[in-house]
């Protein structure tokens, strides 16, 4: 949990789909293979590599609905998976 909430520097306090106006920090849906394997590129609109150095990016267990309903953001489920951008 010491990677803290989602990226929001302008309190949006929003949970969004990647292109909305949400936190920057939100991300699209990252394809996992059934080996494990994730290498399908991804592109967040709102974030920057300078916003990322220094920040954790940290996967969620579910899929996204990019909404705060019927559960808050984006009913993602526990983190698996966490590391920071250098």
């Amino acid at each position: 949990m010491a990677a803290g909430g989602h990226y929001d520097p302008t309190n949006t306090g929003k949970h969004l789909i990647p292109q909305g106006e949400g936190h920057n920090g939100d991300m699209p849906v990252i394809t996992v293979e059934a080996s494990g394997k994730a290498t399908r590129a991804v592109t967040v609109p709102h974030l920057t590599l300078a916003d990322a150095k220094g920040r954790a990016i940290v996967i969620h267990a579910g899929g996204d609905n990019y909404s705060d309903q019927p559960e808050p953001l984006g009913g993602g489920g526990a983190r698996i998976a966490c590391g920071v951008v250098k």
